[in-house]
């Protein structure tokens, strides 16, 4: 799954530069005005003295020395906008963040994480052990909650569904063996794998599992496409993906996808 290949959308590029603009204006403030000023003035003095220099040679000398001190007030002033800009901005970060300038990039929900740990143990994707997380997003899609994290050498997403499917649906990916004990649900009988993806797919119920496969292949289609299929677990309200390498970014983006399947259920 490392770096699965996203289709680029130029509606979805276009919003992502619009958020990323009005970010920046919504973090300088006020101070944007100061940021301009200092970089039109550096650049305005540099202009000058490419310009003045070669006067400057064959002029007298007072000529010559008011041109230097221009330039030189021009360079002064403009940098000290910049210093002032840059100290309101982190005097801004340090309230805001109590004296972090930069912010974590995760976003994360400490109980979101541990109940969709929990989720992918019950899921026998995932041993029982030490929780400890390296990196992982949390947030809602479609009026789901999903978390992707990084706990060891592993990749999980995880899906909160509304409400509980009354099946069991596991797939692995290239017939490899389940991770760890599966789940007493019940009898599991062999289904089509999802998207056609290749590996081995079963339900304790096929007739209501087949239009989950349906719903859940496009994901894991675009999953393998992109080098690794995950294992895959859906049962009672949880649908727990496992990848052995990949990040976590990317299994976000998979579950975006899986939440707009879902959605549209």
């Amino acid at each position: 799954m490392a770096r699965t290949p996203f289709p680029l959308n130029p509606k979805y590029l276009m919003q992502n530069l619009r958020d990323g603009f009005d970010a920046a204006k919504a973090r300088t403030g006020h101070e944007g005005g100061l940021i301009a000023l200092s970089a039109g003035g550096l650049i305005l003095a540099f202009f000058l003295l490419a310009l003045l220099a070669p006067l400057a040679l064959n002029a007298p000398g007072f000529v010559s020395y008011g041109a230097g001190v221009l330039v030189l007030v021009l360079v002064l002033a403009s940098t000290g906008a910049g210093a002032i800009a840059l100290w309101r901005l982190m005097a801004q970060g340090a309230r805001e963040g109590g004296g972090v300038l930069v912010q974590p990039t995760s976003i994360v929900n400490e109980s979101a994480i541990q109940a969709a740990l929990s989720d992918a143990e019950d899921a026998g994707l995932r041993a029982l052990g030490p929780r400890e997380v390296q990196d992982a997003m949390t947030g809602r899609m479609q009026g789901f909650a999903m978390a992707a994290l990084q706990s060891g050498a592993h990749v999980f997403l995880v899906i909160r569904l509304k409400e509980a499917v009354p099946l069991s649906l596991i797939f692995a990916p290239k017939a490899a063996p389940w991770p760890f004990a599966l789940p007493a649900d019940g009898a599991l009988t062999p289904i089509p794998t999802p998207g056609g993806v290749e590996g081995l797919a079963w339900a304790t119920d096929r007739d209501p599992a087949l239009p989950w496969s349906v719903r859940l292949g496009p994901a894991l289609t675009m999953s393998a496409a992109g080098g690794e299929a995950p294992f895959l677990s859906l049962r009672a309200k949880a649908l727990v993906l496992r990848w052995d390498r990949g990040d976590v970014g990317t299994a976000a983006l998979i579950g975006r996808e899986l939440c707009l399947a879902l959605a549209k259920a």
